[in-house]
C-alpha cells in the first residue's frame, strides 16, 4: 500500500543540515551560517532545494574544476565525484592557511550588551580565547594556526547549557531565595565569615580580601542579587570557620542540637557544605563556572581536608575544572586587570597546593606531577591592598613578609622534601652528601625566614598572622628534618659519626616540635589558629613524641637533657587527653603516647 503520508519539515537550516552540523535557529541567516560565511540569501529554512542549489550553497564561489567542466555526457559520474572532493580539499588548505581569529564573537545578550571575549597573545602553548558569557560563565578555548574551532566544540554562547541529566535532577525546583533561607542569621554570618579571615585565609590565602569584603557589602544591600556561584562561595566560608570554633563559641547551641562541641562543630560544617555545592549544582558547575565557583571549590576541600574527609574525586573534578577555566595559562596572556590575574594565579598555586597535600597522605612528598607541565607564575608577594583593580603594575616588593609570603615560603618547603623523598626516602642507597646537603637546605630556609620576617619587628610588632606563619614553617621544617634522619636513626649506619649526627638532629627537631605545639597551646594570641593546632599540628607533634621516645630508649648513654625531654612528653600527653574531644588525631594518639611513657 502506498504511504501518502507527508515526510517531516526539517527544523535546521539547509546548509546546516546538509552539512550535518548545529544550527543554532536563531533567525535568517542562523548565527551558524553568519559564522561561517554562507550569504543571507543562502540560509533558508524548510525547503526543499534541487541538487544544484545546494551545491551553490555548499560552495558558493566554487569555481568548476577544469575535470567536471568538460566531462562529457557519456563520462562516468566517479569521475566527478572526485573532482569535486579535489574542489573542497583545496578551499579547505586555503581556509586553513588564513590566520584565525582567536576570539569567539557572541551573539547579543537579551540585555542589549555582548559578553565578553579576550584573546591569547601569540605565546606558545597558549594560544585561544577566554569566552565570558552574559551570566558571568567562564570557559578558556584553545586554538591553534592550522585548526578552526567546530561549532560543537565552540558554541556561541554556553548560558543555556545544562547538564545531561536535566536540570530537575540537580535542582530540585530551589532557588536563590531558599538557599539564602539556610544561611545562619545575619550577625552569626557575618560572625563566621570574620573567623574565616582571621583564622584560615592567612594560612590559605586564595581570596584577594577587599574584592570578597566589598562583595559582602553588597549582599547585605540586597541579597537576592548575588549569584549562584557567590553564594556557594559564601557557604563555604561559613562551613570552613567553624572549624575554628570551640566550647567558648556559645553561638553553636543556636545553630545545631547535637550534645557535644564537636558534634555541632561536624554538624554544621557538613550542613553549610552541602548548601554550598547544592548551589553550585544549581548553577550546573560541572558545564559551566567562573573563578568564585574554582575559589568556592577549593575552599570546600581545604575545609574537608582540615575535618578528615575525604576529597579526592572533588579535587580531581576541580583540578579540570581550573583547566576549563584556563588557569593553567599564566594570565598575563589574557587582558585582565591585575586583581583579575593574582585571583587565577592563587586559584591554580592553591589547586597545585590540595594535589600536594593529596600527594603527602599517600605517603609521597613529591609535588604534583602536573605542576611542573605550565607555566603559571606564583602569585605576586605582595598584600591584598596593594592590588586594585586600577592598578597598572605590581609595586615592587621591599623583602618583607607580606599576606602571600607564607604560601610562597611553603611551596620552597615542599620542594626540599620532594627531593627528601626522592633521594633518601626512596634510594636503594642513600649518599652521606646528599643527606649534608639537604640538612643545610633546611637550615637555609630557616635564616631566610629570619631575614623576611625580621624587618617587622625592626618596625612594629610583628602581626599574630606573621608570628603563626613562622611557627607553622618552623614545624614544617622540622618535620622534614625528621624524615630526613629517619632512615638513618632506624637502620643504622656504618659511620658513627653519620648516626651520631643523626640522632642530635632528630632529638633537636623533635624537641622543637614539642615546644611549637605547646607554645601555640598556650599563648592566647594564637586562639584563632588552634583549628592547626588540633590537626596537623598535633599529628607532626606526636610524630615528633615517638621519636624522641625512642632515642631516649636506645641511647646508651643518659642524656643531660633527659629530664627536660620527659617533661616536654608528659606536657604533650597532658594537651592530647586535654584536647581529646576536639582532635581526633589526640584523641587517638594520647593513650598510645601515655603507654610509651
Amino acid at each position: 500500500m502506498h504511504n501518502s503520508r507527508q515526510k517531516r519539515m526539517p527544523i535546521n537550516c539547509e546548509p546546516c543540515r546538509i552539512r550535518k552540523i548545529r544550527c543554532s535557529r536563531d533567525g535568517i541567516p542562523c548565527g551558524t551560517c553568519k559564522r561561517r560565511g554562507v550569504p543571507s540569501a543562502n540560509c533558508l529554512f524548510a525547503q526543499r532545494l534541487s541538487r544544484d542549489s545546494v551545491q551553490s550553497i555548499l560552495e558558493p564561489t566554487m569555481p568548476l574544476s577544469p575535470i567536471s567542466a568538460s566531462r562529457s555526457p557519456g563520462q562516468a559520474p566517479d569521475e566527478d565525484l572526485v573532482a569535486r572532493i579535489t574542489r573542497i580539499e583545496r578551499v579547505l588548505a586555503n581556509q586553513q592557511r588564513q590566520p584565525q581569529d582567536l576570539a569567539v564573537n557572541f551573539p547579543t545578550s537579551d540585555n542589549g550588551t555582548s559578553p565578553k571575549s579576550v584573546s591569547t597573545d601569540s605565546v606558545p602553548g597558549s594560544q585561544g580565547a577566554l569566552q565570558m558569557s552574559a551570566s558571568g560563565h567562564v570557559r578558556f578555548v584553545p586554538c591553534w594556526p592550522t585548526t578552526e574551532p567546530d561549532d560543537e566544540s565552540c558554541p556561541e554562547t554556553f548560558d543555556s547549557l545544562v547538564s545531561p541529566f536535566g536540570t530537575h535532577y540537580m535542582t530540585n525546583g530551589l532557588g536563590v531565595t531558599d538557599m539564602l533561607a539556610m544561611l545562619p542569621p545575619s550577625n552569626l554570618c557575618t560572625r563566621l565569615k570574620e573567623m574565616y579571615f582571621e583564622s584560615f585565609s592567612p594560612l590559605f590565602h586564595v581570596l584577594h580580601d577587599p574584592t570578597f569584603h566589598q562583595q559582602y557589602f553588597q549582599f547585605e544591600q540586597d541579597p537576592e542579587s548575588v549569584s549562584l556561584p557567590w553564594l556557594a562561595l559564601l557557604f563555604a566560608v561559613i562551613s570552613t570557620a567553624l572549624s575554628a570554633c570551640d566550647a567558648n563559641s556559645g553561638f553553636l547551641g543556636e545553630l545545631s542540637r547535637r550534645p557535644t562541641v564537636s558534634a555541632k562543630i561536624r554538624d554544621l560544617s557538613e550542613r553549610y557544605r552541602a548548601s554550598a555545592m547544592r548551589c553550585l549544582e544549581m548553577d550546573n558547575y560541572l558545564w559551566r563556572h567562573n573563578i568564585t565557583t574554582l575559589q568556592a571549590l577549593i575552599i570546600v576541600i581545604y575545609g574537608i581536608n582540615h575535618s578528615h574527609g575525604q576529597s579526592w574525586t572533588l579535587l580531581g573534578s576541580t583540578y579540570h575544572m581550573a583547566l576549563s577555566l584556563g588557569c593553567h595559562i599564566d594570565p598575563s596572556n589574557f587582558k585582565l586587570n591585575l586583581v583579575e590575574c593574582e585571583e587565577r594565579r592563587r586559584c591554580w598555586a592553591c589547586v597545585m597546593m590540595l594535589c600536594t597535600l593529596q600527594n603527602t597522605s599517600m605517603r609521597n612528598l613529591a609535588p604534583h606531577y602536573n605542576s611542573s607541565h605550565y607555566s603559571v607564575r606564583m602569585p605576586a608577594d605582595v598584600n591584598d591592598f596593594d592590588l586594585t583593580p586600577d592598578s597598572t603594575s605590581l609595586p615592587i616588593h621591599t623583602g618583607r613578609a607580606t599576606q602571600m609570603s607564607y604560601l610562597l615560603l611553603k611551596f620552597r618547603l615542599y620542594d626540599i622534601g620532594s627531593r627528601i623523598c626522592s633521594r633518601v626516602l626512596n634510594a636503594s642507597i642513600v649518599d652521606p652528601k646528599v643527606t649534608v646537603e639537604l640538612d643545610k637546605a633546611l637550615i637555609h630556609e630557616r635564616g631566610l625566614w629570619k631575614s623576611i620576617y625580621s624587618y617587622h619587628s625592626r618596625q612594629d610588632e610583628i602581626p599574630s598572622y606573621h608570628k603563626i606563619h613562622l611557627n607553622i614553617l618552623h614545624s614544617f621544617s622540622h618535620q622534614l628534618a625528621l624524615l630526613l634522619h629517619r632512615r638513618i636513626l632506624m637502620q643504622g649506619s656504618p659511620d658513627p659519626f653519620q648516626q651520631q649526627t643523626a640522632r642530635l638532629r632528630s632529638v633537636e627537631s623533635a624537641r622543637a616540635l614539642l615546644e611549637i605545639h605547646s607554645s601555640l597551646h598556650n599563648n592566647l594570641e594564637f586562639g584563632p589558629f588552634q583549628w592547626y593546632n588540633r590537626g596537623l599540628g598535633c599529628f607532626h607533634t606526636f610524630h615528633a613524641a615517638v621519636v624522641l621516645i625512642a632515642t631516649i630508649s636506645e641511647a646508651s648513654e643518659p642524656d643531660s637533657d633527659l629530664p627536660d625531654s620527659i617533661r616536654l612528653l608528659r606536657e604533650c600527653v597532658g594537651r592530647f587527653e586535654e584536647l581529646a574531644d576536639l582532635s581526633l588525631v589526640c584523641r587517638r594518639a594520647a593513650p598510645i603516647l601515655r603507654r610509651l611513657l
